[in-house]
């Protein structure tokens, strides 16, 4: 099934009155994010969000052992730093730009005030914040009943989804690192979706060439995290 990614525009801000849309885009400013850029640090507190326009970032948590586990991805569906407003405590985790793109870039000063007067906007980060916790508790099962090749398969229809394209620019240790395992299994994993035809890899690259083979490889949990994705926006 071939999506339609709205690349360019945010869909939260596009959900919004014009009047209120209008009034944040003037506290915003475009910006170019280049692949790996720092979005926000551990335990420290973001000085702006970041509305993405095209592109993708991930949300990565580091364990002690210097391990990286992703636990979100964004796209132009949403916004980096959702979790500061609804709470003083300090997100143990990272966000960078895992494939480049654009965002409005906003103050977080800005977007806290706007939050806490505008109804309309609080609804929406709302609904977009269920959203990230319902995906997360999602992954976590994901993340420990399902096999790397099942995994696999449905984050790379989760980045599809997102950005629209279906060659993405990732290598095998990148992969390794957003899904959390050894870049052998990895490895193994992208070798039998390639003997079945649903994927090429190459010079960090992966292209997806089946995706409704793809789609019937991945795990239960795809079709569910589709689900809230196009329920928000749909």
């Amino acid at each position: 099934m071939q999506r339609r990614v709205h690349s360019g525009v945010n869909l939260l801000l596009e959900s919004l009155p014009e009047a209120n849309k209008q009034r944040l885009r003037k506290l915003m400013e475009p910006v170019g994010l280049p692949r790996r850029t720092e979005l926000f640090k551990t335990a420290e507190a973001p000085r702006y969000a970041y509305f993405i326009t095209s592109g993708l970032t991930s949300v990565v948590l580091t364990l002690a052992d210097g391990a990286d586990m992703e636990i979100s991805v964004n796209g132009v569906e949403g916004f980096t730093g959702w979790l500061q407003l609804l709470g003083p405590q300090a997100v143990q985790a990272h966000a960078f730009m895992q494939i480049e793109g654009t965002a409005l870039r906003m103050p977080m000063l800005d977007l806290r005030r706007e939050f806490e007067a505008d109804t309309e906007l609080r609804n929406a980060v709302l609904q977009y914040a269920q959203h990230q916790v319902l995906v997360g508790h999602q992954l976590i099962a994901c993340n420990r009943k399902h096999s790397v090749e099942q995994r696999l398969a449905r984050w790379l229809l989760m980045v599809k989804d997102r950005v629209g394209i279906d060659n993405l620019p990732l290598t095998q240790e990148f992969l390794a690192e957003m899904l959390g395992s050894r870049r052998t299994s990895v490895g193994t994993a992208m070798g039998q979706l390639q003997e079945r035809g649903l994927i090429e890899g190459h010079r960090g690259h992966v292209r997806i060439v089946n995706e409704a083979g793809l789609r019937k490889q991945a795990c239960e949990c795809y079709p569910i995290i589709d689900a809230y994705y196009q329920r928000i926006y749909r």
